[in-house]
């Protein structure tokens, strides 16, 4: 007998991969990362002068203020809006894969703001690429620098949408594939638009580079850990948060509320 395998009916933002145990191509990515991460701290100051570009320089470009914006909440909420409207589905569906990329996006962003005060440190622009970080007391002023919320917002929104692109196919799909499919373009898109915000907070010292690293860390890490919430299972303990749709009654007895 085949066993029959019930479809996902949460919308997620991507599927579950194996049993959710992270494949060594993520564990590799993360590695890479923390040691990008790492590297970054050593060549701050370095890395701080060769970047800078300087605020007047930089600024009154158009592509500053787009890419910058990508780092902006505003921006997420059309995106969210237009990534449910072209969702595939119900409009329970759709709802749910809105709301998840506009989460992810605030998730990101959150996490950085959570760590900036526990961190403590201060924008590069304000000691000549100096590393400074100010004492207890003077943290919850605002104006730090690690991690970048911007970084956290874009790469959270981000990775969200690829997550989402990369679940409308197959696990094993190959180049021409993913060439051929618009939804990798947008996320793939999406992504290089992430990069290029934290790379602008950079040029006008905003930001070492390790503000970026990691607030692009966080903002991976906020869509992942969506993407491994949302899932079936967790969808149907609460059926009327996930916007399932029950069951119909078939013959006497309660009304499931399974999909």
């Amino acid at each position: 007998m085949v066993r029959h395998t019930p479809p996902n009916n949460t919308g997620d933002a991507a599927r579950p991969t194996g049993c959710g145990r992270p494949s060594r191509l993520a564990l590799a990515a993360w590695g890479g990362a923390t040691l990008a991460l790492f590297l970054s701290f050593v060549f701050d100051q370095a890395a701080y002068h060769a970047l800078l570009m300087g605020k007047e320089a930089v600024e009154p470009w158009w592509w500053y203020r787009i890419v910058r914006q990508i780092g902006s909440l505003t921006v997420w909420v059309p995106v969210a809006a237009v990534a449910g409207a072209v969702t595939p589905g119900s409009w329970r569906r759709r709802v749910r894969a809105g709301a998840a990329v506009l989460a992810a996006a605030a998730l990101g962003g959150l996490l950085a703001e959570v760590l900036k005060p526990v961190i403590g440190r201060d924008r590069p622009l304000h000691h000549d690429g100096g590393s400074v970080f100010r004492p207890l007391d003077d943290r919850l002023s605002g104006g730090l620098g690690f991690p970048s919320s911007h970084a956290g917002v874009a790469f959270g929104g981000a990775w969200l949408l690829w997550r989402m692109a990369r679940s409308r196919l197959p696990e094993r799909a190959g180049f021409e594939r993913l060439a051929r499919s618009g939804w990798v373009w947008v996320g793939g898109l999406a992504i290089v638009l992430a990069i290029a915000c934290g790379i602008s907070r950079t040029l006008t010292g905003a930001h070492f580079l390790s503000d970026v690293i990691a607030g692009a860390m966080l903002g991976v890490l906020a869509a992942n850990g969506l993407g491994w919430w949302i899932t079936p299972g967790r969808a149907r303990r609460c059926p009327g948060v996930w916007l399932l749709r029950p069951r119909r009654r078939v013959g006497p007895g309660p009304r499931s509320d399974q999909p």
